[in-house]
């Protein structure tokens, strides 16, 4: 997609004068940190973020680089639930197994260790 100047303008000097438009890079950062600060950015969250991000003009690429500079900024921080926010992106969970799918699994393999040892035993 083309890039427009305003996402490629200097951030520290704000809007050109005259100028209603908003860098688009500086509007995605406060997103990205903010998902941090709350612990919201999941990896759902990140790829819908960069798909937003692309359809307002940035490529997958910067988007990619301003989530782990953010990721990178929240990991230095002296605050302990930003740090653990921005692991999370780094470290998921492991997915959870329910219950009753730990305890059909459990099941299973009971029931075919006792087919095994009648086989043995009836040999």
């Amino acid at each position: 997609m083309p890039r427009h100047d305003s996402d490629t303008q200097d951030s520290s000097h704000g809007p050109a004068l005259g100028s209603s438009s908003i860098n688009t890079a500086d509007v995605f950062r406060a997103l990205i940190e903010e998902e941090l600060r709350s612990g919201r950015l999941t990896i759902a969250r990140r790829r819908r973020i960069v798909r937003y991000a692309m359809a307002m003009g940035l490529s997958a690429t910067d988007a990619g680089e301003l989530i782990a500079e953010c990721q990178s900024q929240a990991l230095e921080e002296s605050d302990k639930t930003t740090r653990s926010h921005a692991l999370r992106l780094v470290y998921p969970s492991p997915p959870l197994v329910p219950a009753g799918v730990k305890l059909a699994l459990a099941a299973i393999v009971a029931i075919a260790l006792d087919i095994l040892l009648v086989a043995v035993l009836l040999k």
